[in-house]
């Protein structure tokens, strides 16, 4: 794991404020590519594969980074290196509803971004 990704997976899982959580975002955002561009490249696939099991055990400030973070790649972001990455991303991004949706029924406050995430990926599919 490179050493952005892995700064950015670590931020990520210390969360435990509102505070903490943007900013583990914005390390997320800057692992993945360009932050302020709205760009990311190849590291991007590698950091959603990381930022994975998160959804499933982490605590929920981390949740809501790591959900934040897919939902602008998902869907504002664009990819640097063409289209079959933008496909890669979103298939891979799309894989982790299952988590998404339990997350999306708690009462924790990742649950609006869980819901938000289902909304884009349940949106793109129409």
């Amino acid at each position: 794991m490179s050493e952005p990704i892995a700064s950015a997976v670590a931020a990520c899982a210390q969360a435990s404020s509102k505070e903490s959580s943007k900013r583990a975002y914005d390390t997320i955002l800057w692992a993945a590519g360009n932050n302020h561009a709205g760009t990311y490249g190849l590291s991007a696939l590698q950091l959603v594969d990381a930022l994975g099991p998160m959804l499933d055990a982490a605590a929920p400030w981390s949740q809501r980074a790591a959900l934040e973070a897919m939902i602008d790649l998902y869907g504002s972001f664009e990819s640097e290196s063409g289209e079959q990455l933008a496909r890669d991303l979103r298939q891979r991004i799309a894989s982790l509803e299952p988590a998404v949706l339990a997350i999306s029924r708690s009462s924790g406050v990742a649950s609006p971004s869980a819901l938000a995430l289902l909304e884009l990926l349940h949106g793109a599919a129409a």
